[in-house]
């Protein structure tokens, strides 16, 4: 979409939304005359400065942008009250509104609700495995933008679940707020494995036994992945439930992705980094020859157990 002036905020709200990017949306809920702005009035705004819809001019635009900025940083909302009243301190006046001075001389007031929608988190299954199926259900239903990375020929995992055959082809991903889970169960474990780490994710998850990825790591360090690396992947993945069905393997691997999340929050880059958060998952190209000579080779490790 085509942003200008004149786009309804609830239409570009709409879009972003559908796209997964983060946006405020802010909304006048009261206003002292003399104000520009009305009640019901509303503005989008973005981390990239984006601002769609009204909600004042000079006077409230400058404070409700920077405010905007903070709630796409900590996900809360605010109830923002701009006010020429010098009598008023500035900050938290004890009713939950924060308090800003106005910033020109219009003489009003306004009330503007700040209210932040955060990116939705994007989770990364590789493999065709019941695990894997569960996995890719399950983050769905948990919110999560679902892809399904199926270097295998088999007949994908369903219609309903979005599908990559080829690691070119993975979704641009922030790795600020991207999670990955390999469970190829002995199909392109290495590569699979080789390739989440190069997204620099906060989590990468193995879903196989101890056994079976001590058997994988020693590969990996022959094609030069540093133990630091190896160090990153939670392998067996999964918070230890006692699962053996695939569907509880899934939940204990999700609620350790959940885990991760919410321990180390969904913090933006800075400023300098921003533009950059958001790129295209590239793979190396040493990645794809590799897995072009062993493809045959990897097919014939034994799977792990379900519950491994």
């Amino acid at each position: 979409m085509q942003y200008s002036p004149s786009v309804d905020p609830l239409a570009a709200a709409a879009d972003l939304r559908a796209r997964g990017e983060p946006f405020v949306m802010a909304t006048v809920v009261r206003a002292v005359a003399p104000t520009s702005a009305k009640p019901g009035d509303k503005a989008v705004l973005t981390d990239a400065g984006l601002l769609v819809g009204w909600i004042g001019g000079s006077c409230a635009e400058p404070i409700v942008r920077r405010t905007a900025e903070t709630a796409l940083l900590d996900g809360e909302c605010r109830l923002l009250r701009i006010t020429p009243d010098q009598s008023v301190p500035s900050g938290d006046d004890g009713t939950g509104r924060s308090v800003h001075r106005m910033e020109c001389y219009s003489g009003g007031e306004l009330e503007i609700y700040i209210e932040p929608f955060l990116a939705q988190p994007r989770l990364l299954v590789f493999g065709n495995s019941p695990v894997a199926r569960a996995l890719c259900n399950l983050g769905k239903m948990m919110g999560y933008a679902v892809t399904s990375v199926d270097l295998s020929d088999r007949p994908q995992m369903g219609a309903e679940i979005d599908t990559v055959r080829s690691f070119k082809a993975l979704p641009p991903t922030d790795a600020t707020n991207a999670f990955a889970v390999v469970s190829t169960h002995g199909i392109f474990d290495e590569e699979s494995l080789e390739a989440a780490l190069q997204l620099q994710l906060p989590y990468v998850g193995f879903v196989t036994s101890k056994k079976r990825r001590d058997q994988v790591f020693a590969s990996l360090r022959e094609r030069n992945v540093s133990d630091a690396d190896l160090a990153r992947v939670q392998a067996p993945a999964g918070i230890d439930l006692g699962g053996r069905q695939p569907e509880e393997v899934a939940l204990s691997v999700m609620a350790e992705i959940v885990s991760t999340r919410r321990r180390h929050g969904q913090v933006r880059r800075p400023e300098a980094t921003r533009a950059a958060a958001l790129v295209p998952a590239v793979v190396s190209e040493g990645t794809l020859v590799k897995l072009g000579e062993k493809k045959k080779a990897s097919c014939c490790h034994a799977a792990a157990k379900p519950g491994a």
